[in-house]
């Protein structure tokens, strides 16, 4: 489901809602308190459900989408290293301090410069976002945090961001839990 060209779409999770943005609108869907909550996916079928029906009842089909993880959504540590130091066990014990289950936790690892960039995120909460936009033909090209576009700290997404996040294709090849871990 990768695609390599522009989305034309941001879907933004972040801890109990979702918003589609494009250059032109936003529209907010809050997830029910039944269906997922607090980054436990409490009835996949309903979550999944709820997305398809958002997506129909507003037309949001055949849109190439990338989906931003609020930071809200992501664990994170940023650790200084130096050029001998072994990443490989950082990551190990980053990873064994992510709250979630195993069967739901993925890490991704970036490295910049001297610093080593960990972040963690219950996969299954996104990856049934995945499924019900590709549903409604919607093609995904990643699933990125929003840290990667150098935006923090935002209640909502104003037009540079927006703006950011259509147009840099970096964070895409570069911190993109679809096709890193």
């Amino acid at each position: 489901m990768l695609f390599q060209s522009k989305p034309s779409l941001i879907i933004w999770l972040t801890r109990n809602s979702i918003v589609f943005a494009d250059r032109k609108s936003q529209q907010g869907l809050d997830i029910p308190t039944a269906v997922a909550n607090n980054l436990e996916i409490i009835d996949p079928a309903g979550l999944s459900q709820t997305i398809e029906q958002f997506c129909q009842a507003h037309k949001v089909e055949k849109q190439q989408v990338i989906i931003v993880l609020d930071e809200e959504v992501v664990f994170r540590k940023t650790i200084s290293t130096s050029p001998d130091e072994d990443s490989r066990l950082m990551v190990e014990e980053f990873t064994s301090k992510v709250p979630l289950s195993p069967e739901v936790r993925q890490v991704l690892s970036i490295t910049l410069k001297d610093q080593l960039i960990l972040l963690g995120v219950n996969k299954a909460y996104y990856e049934t976002i995945v499924t019900a936009l590709s549903k409604t033909e919607n093609k995904i090209i990643g699933v990125v945090p929003l840290m990667a576009y150098g935006i923090r700290d935002i209640n909502q997404l104003d037009e540079k961001s927006v703006d950011s996040i259509l147009t840099n294709s970096g964070p895409i090849k570069t911190a993109n839990f679809l096709i890193k871990s």
